[in-house]
Order: structure tokens, then C-alpha cells, then sequence
């Protein structure tokens, strides 16, 4: 303790790659489309064009913290640490969200 307050040694090793500038392997324009059939499922408007000029990490972190997805889902995609993982999750949400049953109904889980 130092002046009251405790004293860390903080290990940030997890998170080295967040200073990675390349993500292989992130298809925007697939993000893009399934985020379309769910807003579209869900009768939602949403003015594409904004995302347009977005790289995929922040089309992902934008997506992912705007659509509404319930606080246990939005907290899985707050613990994808590697973006490719999180995109992964993002597209899978995105998905079953826009899923719907024989009558039409959304698909609840």
C-alpha cells in the first residue's frame, strides 16, 4: 500500500494484439449482411451508410454495442478477446436473432 491505496502489478499480456492493426480474415461485408436480416427481422431502421467508411474491428465493436442484443449477449461479446472471435460471435447472434419460426415469430432461446 502506498498513501492508503493498494498497489498492482497489472499484467496486460492478453490484450497485446488490440494494438494489432491487421485483422485477416474479416469480412465486413459479410458482418454487414447478417446484421441486415437481423435489423430487417426485427423491423429496426438503420442508416447503413454511417457504417460505410468503418474498418471491420469497428464495424464489429459499433454493431456489437448498438444492436439489441440481451446484457448475457452483449457481455459474451465483451469477453471476445481476439476480434476474429468476436466477429464470429457477432455473425452467429446476428443469425439466430434473425431466425424466425413456421409462423413468422422470432425465435426465442
Amino acid at each position: 500500500m502506498k498513501n492508503g491505496y493498494r498497489r498492482i502489478q497489472a499484467s496486460w499480456g492478453r490484450f497485446a494484439h488490440d494494438l494489432d492493426t491487421q485483422e485477416s480474415g474479416l469480412d465486413a461485408a459479410e458482418i454487414i449482411a447478417s446484421a441486415k436480416r437481423f435489423t430487417e427481422s426485427r423491423n429496426l431502421s438503420v442508416d447503413w451508410s454511417a457504417l460505410d467508411h468503418l474498418q471491420p474491428p469497428e464495424l464489429i465493436d459499433t454493431l456489437a454495442s448498438s444492436l439489441p442484443f440481451s446484457p448475457e449477449e452483449k457481455q459474451g461479446l465483451v469477453e471476445a478477446v481476439v476480434m476474429g472471435d468476436r466477429a464470429e460471435l457477432l455473425r452467429a447472434l446476428c443469425e439466430f436473432g434473425a431466425a424466425t419460426t413456421e409462423d413468422g415469430s422470432p425465435v426465442s432461446h
